[in-house]
């Protein structure tokens, strides 16, 4: 997992706020971060992208945040708005630090009676794509290994080396984006 710099922020607000939202576009790490601190906490996981697990917790959201113990870790929880009153509810009922650890993929707090249930109940810690610190890091790391690969090494022709000595570029591609590398084989199909 990329170390972020709003571990940090974050750790602070789950140690001093009972509800805590973990909110930011699509594919920015969100679950995955939420994830490792909620093993580090010994927090219960529950995505509301489950079907079962949505149509339980908008069947009955009061009834659904009444059953869970312990701190908890609830992802997507945009797909159900109705939990809110219930959260505040659970948090009125008995308020602990870092109770409910949410993510969210949309601004959930635009409707007015969403932003006041949680209101002073709720921090929202926004996260985006990775720093631009950590995008220049990579980006340092991919140029040097192109340059590697494409720098003679005075070695013979031969093992994987062209005619004058080079790696290939499938193989710098290979060590700096794996992932591209499989997906643009001949093998691989799309649909």
């Amino acid at each position: 997992m990329i170390r972020r710099h709003i571990d940090e922020p974050l750790r602070r607000a789950l140690g001093d706020t009972p509800v805590v939202l973990l909110n930011g576009a699509r594919q920015t790490g969100k679950t995955t971060l939420a994830q490792a601190i909620g093993q580090r906490s010994g927090a219960t996981y529950f995505t509301l992208d489950d079907a079962a697990t949505l149509a339980l917790a908008t069947a009955d959201p009061t009834g659904f945040i009444r059953n869970l113990s312990g701190p908890v870790v609830l992802d997507e929880i945009q797909q159900a708005p109705d939990l809110f009153p219930a959260i505040k509810l659970a948090v009125d009922q008995h308020r602990v630090a870092g109770r409910f650890l949410l993510t969210a993929s949309a601004n959930v707090m635009i409707p007015p009676r969403l932003s006041e249930s949680l209101a002073g109940r709720m921090e929202i810690v926004p996260i985006g794509r990775p720093g631009a610190s950590i995008r220049r890091s990579t980006l340092a790391r991919a140029l040097a290994v192109l340059v590697a690969a494409m720098t003679p090494l005075h070695r013979p022709a031969g093992r994987g080396r062209d005619k004058a000595g080079c790696r290939p570029p499938r193989d710098a591609v290979n060590a700096v984006a794996p992932e591209a590398a499989r997906c643009c084989q001949e093998t691989r199909r799309t649909m």
